[in-house]
C-alpha cells in the first residue's frame, strides 16, 4: 500500500487536479545521458508511487527514441490508471542546429498519438506545451490541444515557459491547469509577473528544479564535483565565480537546516510549499534515498519565523548567473528580465 502524503489542488473548476504535494520528474532516468538502465529506472518510478507521490512528469524529448515515456508506461503497467497523474510535455525539438520549439497544430496532432502509444495509455492527464514558437500563435496551439481534450486523449492542459500575455490568451480558449515553471530559492523571477497572473486566473504552479538543479542540497561543493558531460557545467549559475557566491547562500540555508534537524534540500522544498498553497514542487533523482527524503519534505512544517529566515536569506539580487546559457534562454525559456 502506498504511503500517504499531503494533497494539493492545482487549477480550478473543470481544470482542477488533486495530487500529492510533491511530484516526481523522470528527466534523469532511462533514455537520458548518465541515467540508470530501464529496470533500475522503473524501480525508482514505482518507489515514488509507494512513497505516495502520484504525479509523474516526462517529455517526448527525454531520450533519443523517447525511451523515457516507454519506460514510464512499463513502470505503471498493472497499477490502476486513475491512481497515477501522468504529465507529458511536448513542443521542444532537437535538431542539427540545437533546440527549437514547434507549436504547430500539425505537430501536436501527430505527436499526441505517438505519446499515448509509447506510454501505453488511452489518455494523458496533463499535456504541457513547453516553450513558445515565434512562428505559431498560441491560439493555434491551444485549439489543437483543446481538440485532444474533447477527443478524450488529454484530460487537462498545462503551459511551460510562456509569458503572461500568452497565458491569458491560452486560458481564454481552454482553462489551464498549471504552469510548469522553474521556481526555487535560486530562481524567483516567476514571483514578478507569472505568479500574480496565475493566481488571478486560478492556475496552479508545478515548480521544476526546486532544488536549484541540486545545488540547494548542499552536496555540490565545487563545479569539479560534476561529471564532465553534466549539463550544469555549461550553466552560468555553476560557473566558477558564480558558484562561489551562490555557495555562500547555500551555507546560510545549511545553518537553518541544522537547527531544524532536516536537510537543506528538504528545507528548500518546504519553503516553496509554504510560499504558495497553489504550488507543487517537481523534483527528480536517480537515488531512492534522495527520493524518500524529498517526499518527506512534503510533511515538513515551518514556523513563520523559519519561513521568514529562509525567504530573506536568499535575495534574488544575490544569486549569480542565469539559469540557462544565453542561447537557451533566448530560444526555450520565458524570462521576465529582457535579454541584453
Amino acid at each position: 500500500m502506498a504511503a500517504s502524503l499531503p494533497q494539493r489542488t492545482l487549477g480550478e473548476g473543470t481544470a482542477a487536479i488533486n495530487g500529492s504535494a510533491v511530484a516526481f520528474g523522470a528527466m534523469s532516468l532511462y533514455g537520458m545521458p548518465g541515467a540508470p538502465d530501464e529496470e533500475a529506472s522503473m524501480k525508482v518510478i514505482r518507489h515514488s508511487l509507494s512513497c505516495g507521490i502520484n504525479i509523474i512528469n516526462t517529455s517526448d524529448l527525454y531520450g533519443h527514441k523517447q525511451e523515457n515515456e516507454i519506460m514510464i508506461g512499463k513502470a505503471i503497467k498493472g497499477i490502476p490508471r486513475e491512481s497515477v497523474i501522468i504529465v507529458d510535455k511536448w513542443g521542444v525539438t532537437h535538431g542539427p542546429n540545437g533546440f527549437s520549439v514547434d507549436g504547430s497544430a500539425a505537430t501536436f496532432r501527430r505527436g499526441i498519438d505517438l505519446q499515448l502509444a509509447r506510454l501505453g495509455t488511452e489518455y494523458i492527464d496533463v499535456s504541457v506545451y513547453r516553450g513558445k514558437d515565434p512562428k505559431v500563435p498560441i491560439e493555434e496551439t491551444m485549439l489543437a490541444m483543446k481538440e485532444a481534450v474533447t477527443a478524450g486523449k488529454v484530460k487537462h492542459i498545462g503551459l511551460s515557459e510562456c509569458g503572461a500575455d500568452d497565458i491569458r490568451k491560452a486560458h481564454a480558449i481552454h482553462p489551464i491547469t498549471f504552469l510548469e515553471q522553474e521556481w526555487s530559492l535560486f530562481t524567483r523571477d516567476i514571483e514578478e509577473d507569472l505568479l500574480p497572473t496565475a493566481n488571478q486566473l486560478g492556475i496552479g504552479i508545478l515548480a521544476y528544479s526546486p532544488l536549484g538543479r541540486g545545488m540547494l542540497t548542499g552536496s555540490i561543493r565545487s563545479p569539479a564535483d560534476l561529471a564532465e558531460n553534466d549539463f550544469r557545467r555549461i550553466s552560468p549559475r555553476f560557473a566558477e565565480d558564480a558558484f562561489k557566491q551562490n555557495l555562500i547562500l547555500v551555507d546560510k540555508l545549511e545553518k537553518i537546516a541544522q537547527k531544524k534537524g532536516c536537510t537543506t534540500g528538504q528545507l528548500a522544498i518546504a519553503w516553496l510549499l509554504h510560499k504558495s498553497p497553489t504550488v507543487i514542487p517537481l523534483f527528480g533523482t536517480k537515488s531512492i534515498k534522495n527520493l524518500e527524503a524529498n517526499a518527506a519534505a512534503a510533511s515538513l512544517t515551518l514556523t513563520p519565523e523559519e519561513f521568514q529566515a529562509i525567504d530573506t536569506s536568499f535575495s534574488p539580487n544575490e544569486v549569480q548567473g542565469e539559469r540557462y546559457p544565453a542561447a537557451m534562454m533566448g530560444r526555450l525559456t520565458y524570462n521576465s528580465k529582457p535579454q541584453q
